[in-house]
C-alpha cells in the first residue's frame, strides 16, 4: 500500500510539474540581505519580513529596511518571526538567544532583563502563544514560557514543534504527540527522521513531515500516524493555506496539497523552498536557499510548459485548427502548446541544425496544413501527425495576413501579394513572383482583416481598404488613423477595431473612426482580440488589458498588468476563451483568470520628529509640540505589494492649505510651523487609484511663553489697565483742566461780578460822595452865604466844592490812586464841610516819616465816608470844639491808617441815627468794609471802628483802622 501511495504521488507531482506560477523573483539586487531566506511573515500592519542568514529585512513592497547585530540583533540568522499580542516581533535564532523588536528598536537580554530566562543554548525551533502566554522551544529540548512580563525555561523531552489548537497546546515531536495542559502522550512513534519534524492540524488530523515523507495522524486512531504520500526530496516547511489545503515546501520546490482529494499543484520547481506565505493582499511568497524570494502577485496566474524558470519558451503567437476549432500557442523555434481548458500540454519538438528563431507570422493553407515563418526559415506543420516538414527551400515571409478562408495577404521580398490559399503553396514552393499581382511595395503592412466584402490593411502611414490591386487610404475627418496601425480585429455590428502605435484604440463603423478614450489609452498595441461578450482586449509591452461596453457605449478599462499584480509584462498576443484567458509573454505562456487584483494600499506613520523631538509610531492621541519655529518631519510607508510598491501619497494641513499635496517621497517636512492646532490628513493611493483609509496626525505646538493665552490675556489686562489709567488719568486731567477752566470760569465770573459788584460799589460809592443830601446842603451853603451878601465867601466856597467834585469824580474813575492823592480829596472834602458848619472842628493829617505817598496805592474814595461819618455822626452832634486827626503809619508789611475824631462816639452816633432814620448800619462804612474785602481781598480785619475812652471810662470819640496790604502804586 505504502508503495503503491508513493507511486500515486510521483505521478501526480510529475503531471503537475509542468505548469507553475507566474513570478516576480527578489534578492541582494533588490535590497534583500542574503539570497538565503528562511522565513516570511506578515505582521499585522501588513509590512513583510524576511529572516535571512545576514539578518532580518521588513518590506513594504518597494523598499527593504534591514537589522543586524550592528543594530542589536541577538544573531544574524534569523530561522522564524512571530506577533505577539502586545505587537512585539519575536526572532527565532540561530543562537538561540532570545530577541524581540518593538517600535523599530531590537531588545535582547541585554537591555530586558525580563526575558534572560529565554536564552537557550541551541537554536528557537518553534514560538506559539497559548492562554496569553508565550511558548519557546529550542532545539536542545529546552521550553521557555513569558507571560507578564516575566519568564521561565525547564527542559522537555525532546525537540518539538509547538502547535495550539482550540484542545489545547500540543508538542509534537518525530517520536511522539503530547498535549501539553495534561501531559499526556498521545501517540509514541518513530517517523525515522534525521531532520527536525514540522506539523499542521487540518480538520482534526495532525499533517507531520518526516525528510521526504508527508505522515498524518488523528487522536484516536489505532497504530498511530502513517505515511501518505512521498516526494523526491526532502520537506522542509508545511503550513495550512485553506481549511482543506495546506503548503508544502521541499528541497526542490513548492507544492499546494490537498489530502481530501491527494491533488498536488507545483507552485515553484527546481528550489530548494524554505518558506511559504501570503501577504494581506493575497499575493504569495516562496522563499528559497539561494534564490532569494519568488512572489506570485496572483496566485491563478500559471506559467505553462516550463522546462524551468531560466530557460522560458518565449511564446508569441496564437493560433486556431479551422477544422477542429483548437486554440494552440506558437513559441520560439516553433515549440506548441495545445489549449484546451486545465488540460493544457505542450509539444517540444525535436533539436534542430538551424533554430528557427521566433516565429513572426503562421497561416492555414488548409485543414491539414499550416505554414509558419520564422526567422530563420519556413515550416509546414500537419496538425494531424503533429509533426513538421522543413523541405528546403521553404519561402520567408515578413508578414501573412489571412483574408477570410481561401486568400491571404503575404509579404515577401519586399512586396505584397494578393492570392488564394491554394496558390500558395505554389508560391512557398518558389513560383515566379512576376506571375502574381504585385501591391504597392513600399507600404509595410502590420495587419489585414476583412470585413464584409471590403479588406482593409493596416501599414505604417495609416489604414488602407484594398480592392483587387489597388490600395486606397481613408482618411478620417480628424486624421485620427494617420499613425502606425498594429493590430485589428472585429468588433460587433460591422465594426472594426483598429489599434495604434501612438494614438490608441480606435474604433472604426462606415470608414467614420472614434477614439475609444483619452482617459486610459494603450498604445503600441500589438495584438487585439473580441471575447463572446463583446469585451475587447489588448496588449502591449505593459500587460494585458479589457475595455468593457457600460452604459451610453462608454467603455471601462481593467488593466491586467505587472503594477496590478499581473506578471503580464513584454505581452504579444492575448487570447480570451470561455474559463481562461491566455497570454504569450517573453516569460512564456501564462493562463491566468481575469478577476479583479486590485488591493488598496496601507498606510503606516512610522515617525514624527519635531526639531530634535522623536516620536515613534504615534498613537491616536493628539500630540504636543513645545516650542514653535521648528521643522515637523513625518516619516511612513506606504504598503503594497501588487502595486511593486508604486504608490503616491496624498496630504494636506486644513489648518495651513485646504489644497491637497502629492508626493512619491516617504517623508514629508513643514518649514518653521507656527504656533497652534493643527490636523494632518494622509494617504497612500496605488495605481488603479485606490487609497488607504486616510491617516489623521493631531498635534499642537505650543508658543513660547509671550505667546500664550494667558501671557496675552496678561498682556491685554495690563494694556487695557494701562489704556484706562491713561484714559482715567486723561480723564482726571481733562476733567482737572475742565475744572480749573470751571474754575477759571467761575473765577473770572466771579470776577466779572465781583467787577460789577465792585462797579456798583464804585458807583454806590460815587453816589454815596456825591450825595444828594450833600449836594443840596452844600447848595443851601451857598444859597446862605449869596443871602448874606458874602459873596467872595460863596465864590471861594462854589470853587472848593467844584475841585471837591472833580476830584471825586476824577479819583472815582481808578481802580486804584496814591495814598496822598486820596488825603488830597480827603482834605477838600474836609474844607468844604467846614463852610457848612462854620468852622466846627479842626482837621490834622500826620503821616510818618519816611513814608512816600505818591508810591502807595489805595482805593480811591476809602477815607471819604469815615471823615464823613466822624463830622456828621460824631462831631455835628457834640456841637462845638471838634477835632479830626488822619494819621498814617506802617506796621509789618501793612499801612495802617487810623481816622480819631473827638465826637459823642461810636454808640451815642448810633442811637441818634437810629432815632432819626430807623437804620442801624452806615451805608458808607458797609460800602467801605465790602470795597476792601472783595476789591482789595483784604481780610474782614482790615477795617475797624472802635471807641476811644479814658481812664473813667467815659467816650471820647471814635476811631476807625484801615489795615492795608502795602501796594506800589504805578
Amino acid at each position: 500500500m505504502r508503495t503503491l501511495l508513493l507511486l500515486l504521488s510521483l505521478v501526480l507531482a510529475c503531471l503537475h510539474m509542468p505548469a507553475q506560477l507566474a513570478v516576480r523573483n527578489l534578492s541582494t539586487e533588490h535590497g534583500l540581505p542574503s539570497d538565503n531566506v528562511y522565513c516570511v511573515f506578515s505582521d499585522r500592519d501588513g509590512f513583510l519580513w524576511f529572516g535571512t542568514d545576514n539578518g532580518l529585512a521588513r518590506f513594504d513592497g518597494k523598499n527593504f529596511k534591514n537589522y543586524t547585530s550592528a543594530d542589536g540583533l541577538a544573531d544574524n540568522e534569523i530561522f522564524g518571526v512571530y506577533q505577539s499580542k502586545d505587537g512585539r516581533l519575536w526572532l527565532r535564532t540561530y543562537s538561540g538567544k532570545a530577541c524581540y523588536i518593538a517600535d523599530g528598536k531590537v531588545y535582547t537580554s541585554a537591555n530586558d532583563s525580563s526575558i534572560q530566562n529565554l536564552d537557550f543554548s541551541n537554536y528557537v525551533f518553534s514560538i506559539e502563544s497559548y492562554k496569553d502566554t508565550l511558548f519557546f522551544a529550542s532545539s536542545g529540548g529546552e521550553l521557555g514560557r513569558y507571560h507578564g512580563g516575566k519568564s521561565w525555561r525547564k527542559s522537555y523531552p525532546a525537540m518539538s514543534m509547538l502547535l495550539p489548537t482550540g484542545n489545547g497546546l500540543y508538542t509534537v515531536s518525530n517520536r511522539l504527540v503530547r498535549h501539553f495542559d495534561s501531559g499526556q502522550d498521545l501517540a509514541n512513534y518513530t517517523t525515522g527522521s534525521r531532520a527536525a519534524t514540522r506539523t499542521v492540524m487540518l480538520n482534526g488530523r495532525f499533517y507531520l513531515t518526516s525528510d521526504n515523507e508527508l505522515w498524518d495522524f488523528k487522536i484516536g486512531d489505532a497504530g498511530g500516524p502513517r505515511v501518505i504520500t512521498s516526494f523526491g526530496a526532502r520537506l522542509q516547511f508545511i503550513a495550512n493555506e485553506t481549511d482543506s489545503t495546506f503548503f508544502l515546501g521541499s528541497e526542490t520546490g513548492a507544492f499546494r496539497f490537498n489530502p481530501s482529494t491527494m491533488k498536488i499543484d507545483t507552485l515553484l520547481s527546481k528550489y530548494a523552498v524554505s518558506y511559504i506565505s501570503r501577504d494581506f493582499e493575497g499575493g504569495l511568497w516562496i522563499c528559497t536557499l539561494g534564490k532569494g524570494v519568488f512572489y506570485f502577485g496572483n496566485s491563478q496566474s500559471i506559467l505553462l510548459g516550463l522546462a524551468s524558470p531560466g530557460n522560458p519558451h518565449r511564446e508569441f503567437l496564437f493560433a486556431r485548427n479551422p477544422t477542429d476549432g483548437q486554440w494552440f500557442c506558437i513559441g520560439q523555434d516553433g515549440d506548441i502548446t495545445f489549449l484546451k481548458g486545465d488540460k493544457t500540454a505542450s509539444v517540444v519538438n525535436e533539436s534542430r541544425q538551424t533554430p528557427w528563431g521566433r516565429v513572426r507570422c503562421v497561416i492555414w493553407l488548409s485543414a491539414d496544413s499550416l505554414f509558419l515563418s520564422a526567422e530563420r526559415l519556413g515550416a509546414m506543420y500537419e496538425p494531424k501527425s503533429r509533426r513538421f516538414s522543413t523541405q528546403d527551400p521553404w519561402m520567408i515571409a515578413k508578414e501573412m495576413h489571412p483574408l477570410g478562408t481561401d486568400s491571404a495577404l503575404v509579404s515577401a521580398g519586399g512586396s505584397y501579394y494578393s492570392l488564394k490559399m491554394s496558390e500558395f503553396k505554389e508560391l512557398v514552393l518558389g513560383l515566379s513572383e512576376s506571375t502574381f499581382a504585385n501591391s504597392q511595395g513600399k507600404l509595410r503592412v502590420n495587419c489585414a482583416m476583412e470585413l464584409g466584402t471590403t479588406t482593409y490593411a493596416g501599414s505604417n502611414a495609416g489604414l488602407y481598404r484594398l480592392n483587387g490591386i489597388h490600395w486606397t487610404k481613408i482618411d478620417s475627418a480628424n486624421a485620427l488613423l494617420d499613425d502606425r496601425i498594429n493590430a485589428m480585429t472585429l468588433g460587433e455590428n460591422g465594426t472594426l477595431w483598429v489599434g495604434m502605435a501612438n494614438r490608441g484604440i480606435v474604433l472604426l463603423k462606415n470608414d467614420k473612426a472614434t477614439l475609444l478614450s483619452n482617459d486610459f489609452r494603450v498604445v503600441n498595441v500589438r495584438k487585439m482580440r473580441s471575447d463572446d461578450k463583446g469585451n475587447l482586449w489588448a496588449c502591449n509591452h505593459e500587460g494585458v488589458f479589457k475595455f468593457s461596453p457600460g452604459p451610453s457605449g462608454i467603455y471601462q478599462k481593467t488593466s491586467f498588468t505587472p503594477a496590478f499584480g499581473y506578471p503580464l509584462a513584454n505581452a504579444w498576443d492575448i487570447l480570451p476563451l470561455k474559463d481562461n484567458t491566455y497570454v504569450a509573454t517573453d516569460q512564456g505562456l501564462i493562463r491566468f483568470e481575469a478577476f479583479s487584483n486590485n488591493h488598496p494600499p496601507r498606510l503606516i506613520v512610522e515617525e514624527v520628529q519635531y526639531g530634535e523631538e522623536q516620536i515613534i509610531r504615534p498613537a491616536g492621541a493628539p500630540l504636543q509640540m513645545e516650542r514653535p519655529g521648528k521643522r515637523l518631519i513625518v516619516r511612513y510607508a506606504g504598503i503594497s505589494y501588487g502595486n511593486y510598491g508604486q504608490l503616491s501619497y496624498h496630504y494636506r494641513i486644513p489648518q495651513i492649505n485646504d489644497q491637497w499635496k502629492t508626493t512619491t517621497s516617504t517623508e514629508i517636512a513643514f518649514l518653521d510651523m507656527r504656533p497652534g492646532d493643527y490636523v494632518l490628513e494622509l494617504k497612500a493611493v496605488g495605481n488603479s487609484g485606490l487609497g488607504s483609509k486616510t491617516y489623521f496626525l493631531q498635534f499642537s505646538i505650543s508658543p513660547y511663553f509671550y505667546q500664550t493665552a494667558w501671557f496675552l490675556a496678561c498682556c491685554l489686562i495690563v494694556l487695557v489697565a494701562i489704556v484706562i489709567l491713561i484714559i482715567r488719568s486723561r480723564v482726571r486731567r481733562i476733567q482737572m483742566i475742565h475744572e480749573r477752566e470751571q474754575e477759571k470760569s467761575k473765577k473770572e465770573i466771579e470776577r466779572i461780578e465781583a467787577e460789577l459788584y465792585v462797579r456798583e460799589l464804585e458807583q454806590k460809592a460815587m453816589r454815596l460822595q456825591m450825595n444828594p443830601h450833600f449836594i443840596f446842603n452844600a447848595l443851601n451853603t451857598i444859597q446862605g452865604l449869596y443871602a448874606n451878601k458874602d459873596i467872595p465867601k460863596a465864590k471861594e466856597y462854589i470853587s472848593k466844592l467844584s475841585t471837591l467834585i472833580r476830584q471825586i469824580l476824577e479819583q472815582s474813575s481808578y481802580t486804584t490812586i496814591s495814598l496822598g492823592k486820596e488825603l488830597e480829596l480827603v482834605s477838600g472834602y474836609l474844607n468844604v464841610t467846614l463852610y457848612r458848619f462854620e468852622n466846627l472842628f479842626k482837621y490834622e493829617i500826620d503821616v510818618e516819616q519816611g513814608i512816600n505817598l505818591e508810591s502807595i496805592a489805595v482805593p480811591p474814595l476809602i477815607l471819604q465816608p469815615i471823615v464823613e461819618n466822624s463830622v456828621i455822626h460824631g462831631i455835628a452832634p457834640k456841637g462845638s470844639n471838634g477835632q479830626i486827626s488822619i494819621q498814617v503809619g506802617r506796621e509789618m508789611q501793612s499801612i495802617v491808617i487810623r481816622v480819631k475824631d473827638n465826637g459823642v462816639g461810636l454808640t451815642r452816633s448810633q442811637m441818634i441815627k437810629d432815632s432819626i432814620t430807623g437804620k442801624t448800619t452806615s451805608k458808607g462804612m458797609k460800602l467801605t468794609q465790602e470795597r476792601l474785602q472783595h476789591i482789595w481781598e483784604q481780610g474782614p480785619g482790615s477795617l475797624l471802628i472802635e471807641e476811644m475812652k479814658d481812664q473813667q471810662g467815659q467816650v471820647t470819640g471814635t476811631m476807625v483802622t484801615i489795615r492795608l496790604a502795602e501796594k506800589i502804586h504805578l
